[in-house]
């Protein structure tokens, strides 16, 4: 007696424009035989038309386009292979079999979130930039002073500026 497997997909409610929402406690989810193409729906390459906005890209060692905002583009497909263009604009190659969800990463608006307080970027691990202008000479060569010069010398210590460029005429 042979067992036959059954897919099954699952197709999630309270779907967004940008995205679908995270599963909470008494979200519904449908169980569904038939594969439809829909917004935040699982799906095998096979079954994307070409042109699909796609992301969560499973891979045997890597899952691909999973950032906030992300989404990858299917540029074409054989009986093999699908090829895509990935965020990074790079073009890469998938197994038709593989399994993507179609549409696009929620949280489109997350490169725009202000860290607030100084704790917040140091937790990201982002140190403190000091101007050069602050220091002391020793330090750097835009350093020391009494007041504020502002950019004297560019952080190399060459010269920047129209001064620099402009020619100096010496009267006789």
């Amino acid at each position: 007696m042979t067992c036959k497997k059954k897919k099954h997909f699952y197709e999630l409610s309270g779907i967004k424009k940008d995205g679908f929402d995270p599963l909470k406690p008494g979200s519904i989810k449908k169980i569904i035989k038939k594969k439809t193409q829909k917004l935040g729906n699982c799906i095998p390459f096979k079954e994307i038309p070409v042109g699909t906005f796609v992301f969560n890209i499973h891979n045997k060692k890597e899952k691909i386009s999973l950032s906030a905002g992300c989404f990858a583009v299917i540029l074409q497909k054989n009986k093999k292979i699908c090829r895509i263009k990935l965020p990074s604009n790079k073009i890469k190659d998938f197994p038709i079999k593989n399994f993507a969800v179609i549409g696009r990463c929620n949280n489109i608006n997350h490169h725009l979130k202000n860290f607030e307080k100084a704790g917040r970027s140091r937790w990201l691990g982002i140190r403190p930039t000091v101007r050069g202008v602050a220091k002391n000479p020793v330090d750097h060569p835009n350093g020391g002073g009494e007041g504020k010069k502002v950019g004297k010398l560019s952080p190399w210590g060459k010269k920047k500026g129209i001064s620099s460029l402009r020619k100096t005429i010496r009267a006789f």
